[in-house]
């Protein structure tokens, strides 16, 4: 074949094709490669601070990341199904921690549900511990420490999850815990691990109510100490202030961060319109108190239709009656002002517990219970008055040596004689029944899994109602029911609840009281089934200082790295072939 200019041309535009491949593949590798993945990923320290939320100085223990100390810890914002990464390390010189994200059902990721002893080994002072799981359910959440009662001490924060598809999502919001505060740390106020009495026993005490705060803020009459100066306690220490707007609607994210109380939850003279509970989405429903229980939340629209001004919000415990308070103030309001307001004046309506709440089709449920082929009863005591020992069905639930999902991941005997282990299949679907034979309602929590409330009897003085197949059963509700993951037990009365066991692991379901639980108030629920292997480092020994940055944050092993990498240089380069037509 004769060479012509033409073969020439097309012959060097091929060759510079050929080299131009390789550059181009490149440049779109190493670009691809270099972009962060969509996760979300944090690096917190615990650590102690002196500080005073209500006036009264005391040790705090709160979080450092990059913005300093936090108390309550920072908020977490993340959409459904992104990787969160959270390395935690424990700055706390003298107590070990452990964090757990309070409704995150941790779905194929049991390692990361943080509960010490039971998903993990506890983080050792100096050591750390790296969570990372996808979030999901969308909703309210927050996370606080799973190790004794320390999270009353002020590690908790609020851990939210946006839906896409939020129909709410456009509304400004604010987040607004509420919970009661001592003046001493919880092993102090509790007095949990000193021996009172020859055997050996320890007293669980129902301890006075001595202060509250909102979103970490209160206010402590200081006249009330016996001696105080500048140092032990600042008079008229300020209370949180939301400011808004009139005529705006608001979407508050009210979460229970108590140690000891229920509280019923008020703003003076706006209406509090419920649109979801526990991150369920349910229909809209208007009152102007509502009850809500420790570990719980609701997502409340609140319109600022009335006159500008500053406004009480009030959060009042149960038995006790004891008031803590946050202001919500008109934006043209000075800041100097305090309220003047009043609660509600009779009639007002109140939400008493999640009967009247329908979960709506935005739910990703199904909202129909399914057919429940396995009871479970769970019949609660304590030693009275004092509360020395709980029990459930009679056993005292104790903490092993190893973690159990670390004995379920070996296929080892679970620890029943120690722990109060039940024991489901995947899929299993189980009825929960639970006898209270105590004096006071119990905020039961389970992890792991959302649950159906079926029913609930009602609150007793006198002497304990037990759950009556025959009388109550006609009473349980199986048509699109509420569905919650932390639920109030009626003092001494009796609750049902309903769940699909579709989540292999070990699973705590508790009184979310700390005293309860430290003295024995809990029980594992043991789901069989396919347990991912747990993180290479499990358990977490080594110090903070020696792990790689690139580790802290990415969470992945080199050969994940090449492989994805790989795959991206193989795409790209088909793409590229493709296009220029070789």
């Amino acid at each position: 074949m004769a060479f012509t200019l033409t073969t020439l041309h097309t012959t060097i535009t091929t060759w510079k094709k050929i080299i131009q491949m390789p550059i181009l593949v490149l440049t779109v590798f190493f670009f691809y490669a270099t972009q962060p993945s969509k996760a979300a990923q944090y690096e917190w320290t615990v650590r102690y601070a002196k500080t005073n939320p209500d006036g009264v100085f005391r040790t705090v223990i709160g979080i450092v990341d990059q913005d300093g100390w936090h108390f309550p810890g920072p908020i977490i914002n993340v959409t459904e199904g992104e990787l969160v990464t959270i390395l935690v390390q424990n700055g706390l010189p003298t107590e070990s921690t452990s964090i757990h994200w309070h409704g995150q059902v941790q779905y194929k990721t049991p390692w990361m549900d943080g509960v010490q002893q039971i998903t993990q080994y506890p983080i050792f002072p100096t050591q750390s511990f790296n969570y990372t799981f996808r979030a999901s359910p969308s909703g309210t959440y927050w996370y606080h420490s799973h190790t004794g009662g320390q999270y009353t001490d002020g590690l908790y924060g609020a851990f939210i999850v946006r839906d896409v598809n939020d129909p709410y999502r456009d509304l400004p919001e604010n987040v607004i815990f509420i919970q009661e505060w001592y003046h001493k740390t919880i092993t102090d106020s509790f007095d949990i691990f000193t021996p009172h009495y020859p055997d050996g026993g320890v007293y669980h005490p129902e301890i006075d109510f001595v202060s509250g705060l909102f979103n970490g803020k209160g206010r402590y009459n200081c006249s009330l100490l016996t001696d105080f100066d500048n140092d032990t306690c600042t008079p008229n220490s300020p209370y949180e202030r939301i400011i808004v707007n009139y005529n705006q609607t608001y979407r508050f994210r009210l979460i229970s961060a108590g140690s000891q109380f229920t509280y019923t939850f008020s703003i003076d003279k706006h209406n509090l319109t419920i649109v979801a509970t526990d991150g369920v989405y349910v229909e809209p429903y208007t009152v102007q108190k509502l009850v809500i229980a420790i570990g719980q939340r609701y997502d409340i629209l609140v319109t600022m239709n009335q006159p500008p001004a500053a406004y009480w919000m009030r959060a009042v415990t149960s038995r006790t009656f004891n008031e803590s308070n946050g202001i919500l103030q008109y934006s043209n309001v000075p800041n100097s002002v305090e309220p003047d307001s009043t609660t509600f004046l009779t009639p007002f309506k109140t939400l008493n517990d999640s009967e009247p709440l329908v979960p709506t089709n935005q739910n990703s449920f199904t909202l129909q219970p399914p057919i429940f082929k396995k009871v479970a009863t769970l019949n609660i005591s304590c030693n009275e008055p004092i509360k020395s020992k709980c029990f459930v069905n009679g056993k005292q639930f104790m903490l092993a040596d190893t973690p159990t999902l670390i004995t379920m991941y070996e296929r080892q005997p679970a620890p029943h004689n120690i722990s109060n282990i039940i024991d489901f299949n995947e899929n299993d679907t189980v009825l929960v029944i639970v006898n209270n034979f105590i004096n006071i309602s119990h905020p039961m929590h389970l992890h792991g899994h959302g649950f159906f409330v079926l029913g609930a009897g009602p609150s007793s003085l006198t002497d304990a109602i037990n759950f009556n197949y025959q009388r109550d059963n006609v009473a349980l509700n199986y048509n699109n029911p509420p569905y919650r993951d932390t639920v109030s037990l009626p003092q001494q009365s009796w609750l049902v609840i309903g769940f699909t066991a579709n989540n292999p692991g070990s699973w705590l379901f508790h009184c979310h009281i700390p005293y309860d639980m430290e003295a024995g108030m809990s029980v594992i629920f043991n789901v069989n089934g396919t347990i991912s292997p747990p993180p290479k480092d499990f358990p977490i020994v080594r110090p903070f200082s020696s792990r790689a940055p690139t580790f802290r944050m990415q969470n992945i092993t080199l050969g994940t790295w090449l492989k994805k990498q790989l795959g991206i240089y193989v795409v790209s380069s088909i793409a590229i072939l493709w296009a220029i037509g070789i």
